[in-house]
């Protein structure tokens, strides 16, 4: 099974969409926000594929968001939403889940490649405006899913 580790912000939308003051919360980021708008590209993408996803995104921290909701913000793929990553930094977190599940074949999406390591062949690196809109980074996941 291929696992896909998703950050949000940078990745499902241009992460200055998150970056105006006041408390995000669900009901108005689904309403009002323009938040994961880029959430149809990745359905596209992974359709006819069999992957779990992991949410490694700081949305997961802090109690401000629920499993089912972060599962909501997913839309049409809330179904391969698996669980988040626990409390540590990103990469790290990535790695704990890794080494406790037994993962093998897994990508990242995320916009901070540099809390990464560098040239980490699981990281799919994104622009913070275009995330997974970009046609370049719909080829390397493609790659990756048709391997």
């Amino acid at each position: 099974m291929k696992t896909l580790f998703l950050d949000f912000d940078g990745v499902l939308h241009d992460k200055a969409a998150t970056e105006q003051p006041g408390l995000l919360r669900f009901e108005t980021i689904m309403a009002e926000r323009d938040c994961f708008i880029f959430v149809d590209h990745l359905v596209r993408l992974l359709d006819g594929h069999e992957v779990d996803i992991i949410v490694h995104s700081g949305w997961r921290l802090g109690g401000q968001f629920t499993h089912d909701e972060l599962r909501g913000f997913l839309r049409n793929l809330g179904d391969r939403f698996k669980g988040t990553t626990v409390i540590f930094d990103r990469y790290e977190s990535i790695r704990y889940y890794i080494a406790e599940h037994g993962i093998s074949d897994y990508r990242i999406l995320d916009d901070a490649h540099a809390e990464f390591p560098e040239d980490l062949p699981e990281l799919i690196a994104c622009h913070p405006s275009r995330g997974v809109s970009d046609p370049d980074v719909q080829a390397q996941l493609m790659e990756w899913l048709q391997s």
